[in-house]
């Protein structure tokens, strides 16, 4: 797996300006929750994230120097450039984009129609024994569309419950099968 994702090199399609290569309408989120390094490391990434779950706070406020430095040249794009503190691209594999959010983790962004590859990343995280549910049952993962363009959302859900992935009870997110 580790070389299926990590480091691959940036689409020629891609946009320094972070511009979305695929048609926004179509876009779909996978937010895997709690500690990222599992994460990235069954991703095939060798380096270390900060933990905010496990009060790896640092200084939520600065320029980012305390956690980005040490990930220069191993990730995609640390986006020091462009003064994000909070955020940093981790893959940008030509199916979408994989990156790490320091208050909410490592979040998936791809077009539904990639879905089958945000699919193969749960059994690269199981094949790692890294949980998809938290120890109480609840899940560590959710599926959600982007879009807020109401023509294209009905065909989006269907497309994520066909598969696998459940509605939870609030009908806005989509958990893994147990």
């Amino acid at each position: 797996m580790s070389g299926d994702y990590a480091m691959q090199e940036k689409p020629a399609d891609w946009d320094e300006r972070y511009e979305w290569p695929y048609d926004r309408s179509r876009r779909v989120c996978m937010k895997i929750l709690g500690d990222p390094n599992p994460v990235v490391r069954a991703f095939g990434l060798d380096i270390t994230l900060p933990n905010p779950e496990a009060g790896d706070e640092g200084p939520w406020n600065n320029n980012g120097d305390w956690w980005k430095p040490p990930l220069r040249g191993l990730i995609a794009d640390t986006c020091e450039v462009r003064g994000d503190t909070d955020w940093a691209l981790l893959l940008a594999p030509a199916w979408g984009r994989i990156w790490f959010d320091l208050e909410e983790g490592v979040i998936v962004y791809f077009p539904v129609e990639h879905i089958a590859e945000a699919v193969s990343l749960l059994a690269t995280l199981r094949a790692h024994d890294v949980p998809l549910r938290f120890p109480d049952g609840t899940p560590r993962v959710w599926v959600m569309p982007v879009t807020l363009v109401e023509d294209t959302r009905p065909e989006i859900e269907a497309r994520i419950e066909a598969a696998g992935f459940r509605p939870d009870t609030r009908r806005t997110v989509w958990a893994p099968p147990r």
